[in-house]
Formats: structure tokens, C-alpha cells, sequence
């Protein structure tokens, strides 16, 4: 289910919410294996707002949340000595489950006019609170280390989100 309200609040102020719910689920027939919520976060929102100054000035705030994405966690591994092989032991299917995504961004926009040209200067600062967002976590095998006690660990890869980060830049309208 998806919900979106939109709506200005005065003339100067202008905001809009995001709420996305999902549930589902995945039965392979075959294993009898069965995941729920596995390609969708159960719960997606979204807010933002815009507030117009007199001078051309613009300050907007967006502000995103949505459940962490879920995995399948590794148990163990081991190595077959004589073969070579890796023997991996993994956990209920999808089981486990990354922190929530939460991200605030920032912007800043003045609006001029020349005679060449209209332009829009802007500053976006994204992800303001430095939130550490997670994704997609995977064990691939160039990962595998020995660990002091001789057991074989697997340092998960995970999409690491973006950090803090400010940009700056001009559009220009001819």
C-alpha cells in the first residue's frame, strides 16, 4: 500500500508525505523454503517540505526512513582439507535484519535573473546526521579470513550509503 498526501500549506510553504507499507512473502516449491519481505521493505516513508523566503530564497528539508533490508546471516564455514573446499552454514532465510535507513538532506536555493539568463544557485547537504545506512549484505568468498583460533570468518560486504555530503551548483534557464 502507498499513500502520498501533497499539499501547500500557505503561499510560502509547500510539503508532501510518503508512506509506503509492504508485506509479502516467497515460497520456493521446489526446497519448501519460505522468506517473507524479502525484495521490499515493509515500511518506506518520506517527508519534505518548502519553505519560500521574499528575496528568491528557498529552504527545503527531506527527511527518509524505511526498515532495514534483510538477509540471510552466515552461521559457520569451514574447509574441507582434503578437497579444498569451502563448506558454508547458513542461517533461516532472511532472518536477519540490517539497521533502519534514516537520512535527513538539506537544500538551499536562491533564484536570480540576468539578462542572459535565469538561474537557480543551490547548496544540498545530504545525510546531515552522518546516519551509517547499510544495505545488501553479501559473503563473498575473497572475504574469508583465518582467524586467530584457525576457524575460517567471512567479513560481510554491505553497500555502506552515502555520507555526509555537500554540493553545490547553478541552473541555468535561457
Amino acid at each position: 500500500m502507498d499513500l502520498l498526501l501533497a499539499k501547500p500549506l500557505n503561499e510560502r510553504l509547500y510539503g508532501w508525505i510518503a508512506l509506503g507499507l509492504s508485506e509479502g512473502n516467497f515460497t520456493d516449491d521446489i526446497s519448501g523454503m519460505h522468506a517473507d519481505n524479502q525484495y521490499a521493505p515493509s515500511i518506506s516513508a518520506t517527508a519534505a517540505a518548502t519553505y519560500s523566503f521574499d528575496n528568491g530564497l528557498k529552504l527545503g528539508l527531506k527527511y527518509r526512513m524505511q526498515s532495514g533490508d534483510l538477509f540471510t546471516p552466515l552461521e559457520s564455514i569451514s574447509l574441507d582439507l582434503d578437497t579444498g573446499i569451502q563448506n558454508s552454514v547458513y542461517g533461516e532465510p532472511f532472518s536477519g535484519k540490517l539497521n533502519d535507513y534514516k537520512r535527513l538532506d538539506v537544500r538551499l536555493e536562491k533564484a536570480a535573473s540576468y539578462d542572459f539568463a535565469d538561474v537557480t544557485y543551490y547548496i544540498d547537504i545530504l545525510n546531515v546526521f552522518e546516519q551509517d545506512n547499510r544495505s545488501n549484505r553479501s559473503y563473498p568468498t575473497r572475504n574469508i579470513r583465518i582467524g586467530n583460533d584457525g576457524d575460517l570468518n567471512v567479513i560481510p560486504d554491505e553497500d555502506e550509503g552515502i555520507p555526509l555530503f555537500i554540493a553545490f551548483g547553478a541552473n541555468f534557464a535561457f
